[in-house]
């Protein structure tokens, strides 16, 4: 038991209290890890511990009063209970005043070091009164971290774009779900699901989404179907993990919207297809310049000699063999060109235009398929029509893909097949129209909107390129003219191309039955590496009276060039030993004075250097294969140049 003098402390008198430390009670008080302090009832110190004593920098502290022993604690204090003091509120005296009421204690203070101390000041039972000083630094600073761990990972969760939600497994009750994920299902707090699943358009799927989660603890982009609360359905990837929270398993999961993503996709996939056809079309560009250039030298042969035939035979009998003849040979001459102009990617120089001629050569290019297919051609084609201003060779593929287009859809019906290809003048809009229809199922309302746009269509993989009408579109705008869809939904398809008529005073195409009229007896030298393409060109010359010479290479023209003189030289433009363009740029350095004389003959506007070559030079050419006529315009053409 404790002696009277240590059990009474808080009632010794003045002159005991000095000695109490050196006391069993005073020394192990001493020796406390804490700041702590008695006072007895007239507020001077009995004992104190020794870190109180060091943080008041006091040796033994005896007799020191309350007061005093507050104003030191408080010396380095920067805020009272967070408070800054003033001038007329000075740290200490605010200690002192706030100690003093016990409604004010504990009281909080902030140093000057950035260290917290809580002061308590209570009363004993003997009226004395107990300082306790404790260091709160590290307890607010983790107590702060952790108030900030929380706020931050708050703040995150509700920034999240991504939908999340903790729910419990046993029974997919919803414990959070972060903001992103009422906005992706278009929630109030009114509306707010208390369980997972709610949204999903197929039950299924959300089973084998859960099966997975319990057999592995976590499934990683799981695509799954949701139905919004507008009654969108839209396909969502779901990954999600199954931990351990308050003793039972619980699912975090996180859902991302898939729609843009798919967008995005198709879109790209949208343009690695456009950039495949691109390149299907250019090398379909260099093939058919290959071919037709070896199509174009025969053909010239074939479409030239029977043209002359036809204007010096005599026999009535030969005549209609030779009417023959021609006939199939323009006939294919038509085709190639056809099949040229598909590949053509710029307009050539516009002009006076038959639109039923057009028609007509459209036809030809696909009687073929339309028979073999079992397809009724119903023709109506007014014969007042007037001229219109263009490229034939386009005009003739926005006609040619539109009976293609016909045809497909005829192919997915059965009964009978029919297609109607009129044309007619629209007097009060001054306009002709070609107007192609079909009785197949027609184009659904859904899709009607975008038919002319680049690579859009309905067709399977495969099967079709979406190119055709959006050729087409962009090819009549180019020709001042309107192409429309003319047909109720499911009532057959019916286009309409609509081109501004030309001026009265304009002038009508010339028939190749029409013989140009053209100066006689000119020197004309004619470059081609084809023996019968050169021929014919020479007999066609000689027989409206010019003389012609013939050289099978631009080597030989250039020395013909320089033993001699000529009116007009029509040159080949693809040639070995030194092609029309080397020959040209020979010319214009040797003989300059011929540049204006100069004329080509080709059967390959398609390649690039061909191209390059006529658009450079501006000399006027024909392209194969040629007919009489086609020579003499052409040498009609280089004369007025010169």
């Amino acid at each position: 038991m404790p002696d009277k003098e240590e059990a009474d402390l808080g009632s010794a008198p003045a002159g005991e209290r000095r000695r109490s430390p050196a006391g069993a009670i005073g020394a192990a008080f001493y020796e406390l890890p804490n700041e702590v302090g008695i006072f007895g009832p007239d507020d001077r110190l009995i004992m104190a511990s020794r870190k109180l004593l060091e943080s008041c920098r006091l040796e033994d502290g005896g007799g020191v009063s309350l007061d005093e022993m507050l104003r030191r604690l408080a010396a380095n204090c920067v805020t009272v209970n967070g408070k800054r003091s003033t001038e007329s509120d000075s740290p200490t005296s605010a200690v002192v005043e706030r100690l003093r009421r016990s409604e004010e204690s504990p009281v909080e203070l902030e140093l000057k070091d950035g260290g917290l101390r809580l002061l308590t000041v209570s009363s004993t039972p003997q009226g004395g009164q107990v300082l306790q000083c404790t260091d709160i630094t590290a307890y607010r600073k983790a107590a702060e971290s952790e108030r900030y761990s929380s706020e931050m990972i708050r703040r995150v969760l509700e920034a999240c774009p991504f939908a999340l939600v903790m729910a419990r497994l046993s029974d997919l009750r919803i414990l959070y779900e972060s903001p992103a994920n009422n906005e992706m299902f278009g929630e109030e707090e009114d509306t707010k699901a208390e369980y997972i699943g709610v949204y999903d358009v197929d039950p299924s799927e959300r089973r084998e989404y859960l099966r997975r989660l319990e057999r592995d603890g976590y499934v990683n982009d799981f695509e799954i179907r949701f139905r919004d609360l507008s009654g969108t359905e839209f396909v969502s990837a779901l990954s999600a993990r199954l931990i351990d929270f308050e003793g039972e398993k619980v699912i975090v999961s996180g859902a991302v919207d898939l729609t843009e993503r798919r967008a995005v996709e198709e879109e790209l996939a949208r343009q690695r297809e456009a950039l495949f056809q691109s390149e299907k079309l250019s090398a379909l560009g260099e093939l058919l310049a290959g071919v037709s250039h070896e199509l174009n030298n025969p053909l010239s042969v074939l479409v030239g000699q029977s043209q002359l035939l036809r204007e010096t035979v005599a026999d009535p009998g030969i005549a209609a063999r030779v009417e023959k003849i021609g006939l199939a040979a323009d006939r294919c001459a038509r085709i190639v060109k056809s099949f040229l102009a598909m590949a053509r990617r710029q307009p050539t120089q516009c002009q006076a235009v038959d639109l039923n001629e057009i028609v007509q050569s459209a036809l030809e290019v696909t009687s073929y398929s339309l028979r073999a297919a079992s397809i009724d051609v119903e023709l109506r084609m007014a014969e007042d029509l007037p001229p219109v201003s263009g490229d034939p060779d386009q005009l003739g593929q926005v006609v040619t893909n539109l009976v293609i287009n016909a045809q497909h859809a005829l192919d997915e019906i059965d009964g009978s097949r029919l297609l109607r290809v009129e044309t007619f003048f629209d007097a009060p809009q001054g306009e002709a129209v070609i107007r192609v229809q079909d009785n197949g199922a027609g184009i659904p309302e859904e899709v009607r909107s975008r038919i002319f746009e680049s690579f859009f269509t309905t067709k399977e993989r495969g099967m079709g390129t979406g190119i055709g009408l959006a050729l087409c579109h962009r090819i009549v705008e180019t020709h001042d003219g309107t192409i429309s869809l003319e047909s109720p939904p499911g009532r057959g398809t019916a286009f309409a191309v609509r081109l501004p008529v030309m001026a009265p005073s304009a002038s009508a195409p010339v028939s190749d039955s029409m013989k140009a009229e053209g100066p006689e007896g000119l020197r004309i030298l004619v470059v081609d590496d084809e023996p019968d393409v050169a021929g014919l060109m020479q007999e066609i010359l000689e027989v409206d009276g010019h003389h012609c010479e013939v050289a099978h290479s631009g080597r030989e023209a250039l020395r013909m060039l320089g033993e001699g003189a000529f009116d007009v030289v029509l040159s080949d433009i693809r040639m070995p030993e030194k092609g029309g363009q080397s020959l040209y740029r020979a010319v214009s350095q040797d003989f300059p004075h011929l540049l204006a004389r100069f004329g080509f003959v080709t059967g390959d506007t398609l390649s690039q250097k061909s191209r390059a070559l006529l658009s450079e030079t501006r000399c006027p050419y024909i392209e194969k294969p040629i007919t009489p006529n086609d020579v003499r315009d052409l040498i009609k053409r280089i004369l007025e140049r010169r």
